[in-house]
C-alpha cells in the first residue's frame, strides 16, 4: 500500500484526498494507528484541528457524527482549489486500512466491529464521496479468527477466505459521480 498505491493517489490529488493509513491492530477505532488518530491527522493537515476528544465523540455518535468532519475535509480541499482560480467538483476521500485481516481476529472484536458499522454506514451515503481501501495478505492470520464480526449486514458482497490470486477481486481507481 505504501509503495504503490498511495503515491499512486498522492498523485491523482485533484479527484482523491487520502486520509493517514488506519491500521487496526487491536484497537481500530481507538487505538495509536486507530481511526480516531487519522481522522486527526487528516484535519489537522486540513488545518481544521479538533481535539481528540470532540473527533472520540463524533466517532461514538456513529457515521451521521462523523459525516460533518469528512465534509469539513473535503470543503478544505475545494476552497483551496477556488483560492487558486481552480473550480472542481470535491475530491473523493480515500481511507487506506493497511492489515485489514487484524479486523477479524478475536482481539479488539468489538472495537473492529464497531468501526466497520461505522464504515458501513459512510459507505451508504452520497455525501461526502469515500471509499475505503483494505489491504489484507494472501495467507491467513496465524491467530484465531472472529467470525462473528465478518457477518455485519454491510450490504457489501460476502468477504471470501483465499490463497489463490485467481479468486482475489480488483478495483479500479475511479473518482465518484
Amino acid at each position: 500500500m505504501r509503495a504503490g498505491l498511495m503515491p499512486r493517489l498522492a498523485r491523482e490529488d485533484q479527484h482523491f484526498l487520502t486520509l493517514p493509513i488506519v491500521r487496526p491492530e487491536r484497537a481500530a477505532i481507538t487505538g495509536e494507528t486507530g481511526l480516531i488518530v487519522s481522522l486527526e491527522q487528516a484535519l489537522r493537515a486540513a488545518g481544521l484541528a479538533r481535539t481528540r476528544a470532540d473527533i472520540r465523540a463524533a466517532v461514538s455518535g456513529g457515521f451521521n457524527a462523523v459525516i460533518p468532519m469528512l465534509m469539513a475535509l473535503q470543503k478544505s480541499r475545494t476552497s483551496q482549489d477556488l483560492a487558486s482560480g481552480v473550480s472542481r467538483k470535491p475530491p473523493t476521500l480515500i481511507l487506506p486500512v493497511d492489515q485489514a485481516e487484524e479486523l477479524f481476529l478475536t482481539e479488539g472484536a468489538e472495537e473492529a466491529e464497531a468501526f466497520l458499522k461505522l464504515l458501513a454506514g459512510l459507505a451508504k451515503e452520497v455525501n461526502p464521496a469515500l471509499i475505503a481501501l483494505f489491504t489484507i495478505p494472501g495467507s491467513p492470520p496465524k491467530r484465531r479468527c472472529h467470525r462473528e464480526c465478518v457477518n455485519i449486514d454491510t450490504g457489501w458482497p460476502p468477504l471470501t477466505c483465499s490463497s489463490g490470486r485467481k479468486n482475489r477481486p480488483s478495483a479500479g481507481l475511479t473518482p465518484s459521480a
